[in-house]
Parts: structure tokens; sequence; C-alpha cells
């Protein structure tokens, strides 16, 4: 990691505003010391708004046909795909490791920064607006990483590895492993810090806000089995912004159908590059594609008939074919349901499930769930969950996090020329391996294959 970080002081130093490398031509040297320089390096959307997709590519939401996998050019891609213990097959570094860390480096750099810009009455909003964003971006990066390269969050694996906690920007820190209880403290710490420092409007929906914050705190409670602080949180950011799109109002025939940067997303981020989002041989599960009623606008707004009664996927909430890996408010509703049907607030979880579908039926047609079961209505929600978060990185956690629970326990098939591949609930495959380079380059404890 520590030469990974030295390249990026170069990435770092052409991030900044033209006027300020005109000021500073001698790129080797350059530091950013204002408020601007700190909101160039946060609004370089390339770097700030990417995250990873590939818990996308680990569950069988959808399936490849054999020509379609063979025409896969990455071997994460290919191995991915097939759960194999080595996904890598000698490519030594991986952006879905390399990407995260980027950010936090640049929301570290602006951090550290700041201790040496003292804030005035002339400058304090946008001083705790920066740091704000440099917070919610180092807590948001360290998330995306644990769901990807540690164990799920419970009791059982709190002292297990979690993943490098980077909270500066010195390259000279060792690199060492943090345990799994202490990676979520840190997440949480920085969310709750950026929660008192974000605004509540923003000139872009790349940027996020304290309900953002808020939300995806509430997102990262759920994933930790807290359903408390779940409600609670997601709560707090839907008081702020309950927004959401009514499926109606939406071009079902339409190639992309959701636009970007639309009143339901909260935050938005993108995937890095993969090939099988954009695949017209990427194929909706045909279990998981029948489970949507026929009134159910989700059925055209997310899926396009390929023929033969094969879908493909359009409902990307990042308005292009890339996976949105940001925070989604319709994802907010479906926490605050699961965590109060969980807290025994049937009522609650009802109204906030209703409230989303009715979003999503075509009008006229939807009749509100009256389902007075605790256990009955968690299933449901659980399905609503999957139905309406398909293609994003949420149904990786769900299957890691409910795996724990032998009522929920789910062995993943594919089926590729010819032979089946599986994935039993808690195998090792549900933790990626640590890239190579990172291995080689800071001696960190690889994962168990």
């Amino acid at each position: 990691m520590k030469k990974y970080y030295i390249m990026l002081l170069w990435t770092l130093t052409i991030s900044c505003s033209d006027d300020y490398l005109e000021k500073k031509p001698n790129k080797s040297l350059v530091v950013p010391s204002t408020l601007s320089d700190l909101e160039a390096l946060l609004n370089n959307t390339s770097v700030m708004n990417i995250g990873p997709g590939l818990g996308v590519l680990g569950v069988n939401d959808f399936f490849m046909t054999d020509e379609g996998w063979q025409g896969f050019t990455d071997p994460v891609e290919q191995f991915g795909y097939t759960w194999e213990s080595d996904i890598y097959r000698g490519q030594e570094s991986f952006t879905e490791w390399s990407y995260p860390y980027r950010q936090i480096f640049y929301a570290n750099t602006v951090l550290d920064a700041l201790s040496n810009i003292p804030m005035n009455s002339g400058n304090e909003a946008q001083w705790k607006t920066i740091k704000g964003r440099a917070l919610f971006h180092r807590a948001i990066s360290h998330y995306q990483l644990a769901q990807l390269f540690c164990l799920p969050y419970s009791n059982e694996t709190i002292d297990q590895p979690g993943i490098p906690l980077r909270l500066n920007s010195d390259v000279d820190t060792p690199v060492t492993r943090s345990n799994i209880q202490q990676t979520y403290t840190q997440i949480i710490a920085d969310l709750t810090e950026a929660e008192t420092l974000l605004p509540a409007v923003v000139p872009s929906r790349t940027q996020p806000t304290t309900a953002t914050a808020k939300g995806l705190h509430g997102i990262v409670s759920l994933a930790m089995n807290n359903y408390t602080d779940a409600e609670k949180y997601t709560s707090q950011s839907l008081d702020i912004d309950n927004s959401l799109l009514d499926y109606n109002d939406l071009n079902s025939e339409s190639r992309l159908p959701i636009t970007q940067y639309n009143k339901e997303i909260s935050f938005h981020s993108v995937s890095n590059y993969y090939s099988f989002p954009y695949s017209a041989q990427a194929f909706i599960d045909t279990l998981l594609f029948d489970q949507y009623d026929e009134n159910d606008l989700r059925k055209k707004v997310y899926f396009r008939n390929r023929g033969v009664n094969r879908y493909t996927f359009k409902g990307h909430y990042s308005g292009l074919y890339s996976l949105f890996v940001g925070v989604g408010i319709d994802e907010l509703y479906l926490v605050r349901a699961e965590s109060r049907v969980r807290n025994r607030n049937v009522a609650g979880a009802l109204e906030d499930l209703n409230s989303l579908l009715i979003k999503r039926w075509k009008a006229g047609t939807y009749f509100p769930i009256t389902e007075s079961s605790e256990e009955a209505l968690l299933h449901i929600i659980l399905s609503e969950r999957q139905k309406e978060l398909v293609f994003r990185p949420a149904r990786w956690t769900d299957l890691r996090r409910l795996n724990k629970d032998v009522r929920f326990q789910r062995t993943l098939t594919r089926k590729l020329n010819g032979a089946i591949y599986s994935l039993p609930p808690n195998d090792n495959r549900y933790v990626y391996p640590i890239p190579v380079d990172e291995i080689t380059f800071s001696g960190v404890e690889q994962n168990p294959r």
C-alpha cells in the first residue's frame, strides 16, 4: 500500500484547479493548502464517486450464457462469476481494492490539510462542509471494502481480521489489519462526525448531505445487526429527504428509464468498469423475474426483453450502464422497514413498505400489504429488498449477514459449460482474497481460501 500511496501523491497534484497548478508548477512539491484546493480534490468525481461493484457479480440474480462468459476478458469477472478461490489468476493489482483506498487517501489528505487551516467566522460553513465530505468518503470507502475483504459483522467475528484502516495521508504509516470491531467502530465514528458537519442541501448529488451520512449510518447499522440504530438513523435521514420516484412517470420502453442524478439518489456513485452490466447475455434469474407481479412496473423499468423469456437488466440508478453503488433513498425505506419489523413495530414497517411499493406499481392496481405476522412480514420485506435492489451491492451484503440465520440461508448455484458451481452459506469465498501486490508490499494477512 505504501508504494501505491506514493504513486497517488503524483495523482493528487494534478487533481486541483488549473489556478492552483499555475501557482505551483513544480508538481513534486504541490501540497493542497487552501480550502479551494481541498474542495477541488473532493470534487474530482472520477475518484470520489467510483466504488466497488464486485459484490453484484457474486450474487446469482443473473446468469451468463457459456458464450457470454467466454467473452469476459478480465479474469476477475470470469472466475468471480464461478466463485473460484483464486479470482486473480496472476493479476497482481485489483481496482476494487485500490480505488477505495485512493478515495481514502484523498480524504485523509484533505483532513490533514484542514488541521493547518484555522476555521473562522468567514470560512466556517465551507470548512465544516469540506471536513464532513472527507469523513463521509473515508467512511463509505472503508465500509465498501469491508463488504468484500473481511467477514460480515457478528458477535462471533468481531475479533477476526478486518481491513487496514488508513487514518492519515502519511505513506510511512505501517499497514496492518484492524479487527472487524475496530473497522466498523471507525466507520461509525466518521459518519457520526460527518452528520454534524455536512449541509442539508448541496449543489450536486455527487456530494453527500447530512441526510446521506445519516442514511449510510443506518445502512451500516443494519449490516451490524443493530436494528435500533438502523431504524434511528434511517428515520433521521428520511425526515430530511424521503423523495421517491413514481415509476408511473417513467418511460419503461427506454433503454435506460431511470435518469442520472434523480431525486431518489442521496449520493451518486458508480462502479468500476465491468462488462457484465452491459452484456446482452447476462440474463436475470428466471425465478427472480417471476416474483414480480404483472402490475409491478419494475418488471418493465428494470428489465429488457431479449426474447425467448430472457431479460437483461436496464434499471441502473447510475443513469448509465455502470452499476449504481451509492446511497439510494429507496434502500433507506427498506432498511427502516426491516429494522422496524425486527424491533416489533409492524405498523411502521408496513407504512414504509407500502409507501415504497405504491410508487412501483401501475396506478390503481396496488393493494397495501396488511400482514400482521412479524415473521411473515420480515420474509416479505427481505424479498422486496432483493427485488428493489437488484444489481446493487446491497444484495451481497444481505446474503452475507442473512447466512448467519438458518431461516434465510441460501446456497447459490450457477451452471456453466455443463458444470455446476455452488457457494454454500458462510463459505470462505464470501470474503474475497486481498490482492497479491498488497500482500507483497505490506505483508498483511491473507484471507483464508
